[in-house]
């Protein structure tokens, strides 16, 4: 069971599947007792993994930042209640203009930490933005689809083979003819 807030901020029970159980226990065991700065959790569309998340900032990962490629991966999470930036705010100041190229140029913020990183839509990622943020020194949680396609540019892997799979869709109803497809 997990107590969860609905969109209105009331405490909705939810009762987590088999395999949802077992990712937040496996999550649990990392976050408490690994050393290891990398995990990866793998679910298709409906699995729960924004569930998971939210389970986790509520435990073992309250304090954590959360982070996404996009504004709107931000917004989708937001609207499940999980508050989340994106990963080049995070990581990098404003883009300014160099006056003789006319290009954008991203300065890294220089972060580096302690505590964990939970990054969503981690498929996403392309190979420079994953090494900066390895480079923070933060632990960080990769949450992402590893149906997905890869990233535009350098692949890193991150969603290849995930540590932690949740299969079971929970979602949609399990007739659902887009689940068929």
């Amino acid at each position: 069971l997990a107590a969860l807030p609905d969109q209105r901020g009331r405490s909705v029970t939810i009762t987590l599947t088999a395999d949802q159980s077992a990712a937040l226990e496996r999550t649990k065991h990392w976050a408490s007792h690994e050393a290891s700065q990398v995990l990866t959790l793998g679910g298709y569309a409906g699995t729960g993994k924004t569930t998971l998340v939210r389970t986790l900032l509520d435990g073992e990962m309250a304090g954590s930042r959360v982070l996404a490629p996009t504004g709107k991966a931000c917004q989708v999470l937001g609207h499940k209640g999980v508050e989340a930036k994106t990963i080049h705010a995070f990581l990098y100041f404003p883009p300014e203009e160099d006056a003789r190229t006319a290009e954008l140029k991203w300065t890294t913020r220089g972060i580096k930490g302690s505590g964990f990183l939970i990054v969503d839509e981690a498929s996403m990622i392309s190979l420079p933005v994953y090494n900066q943020l390895i480079a923070t020194g933060f632990r960080i949680l990769f949450v992402g689809d590893h149906g997905q396609l890869p990233p535009v540019g350098e692949d890193p892997g991150i969603m290849r083979n995930p540590h932690i799979r949740l299969e079971q869709i929970v979602r949609q109803a399990a007739e659902s003819p887009v689940l068929r497809f």
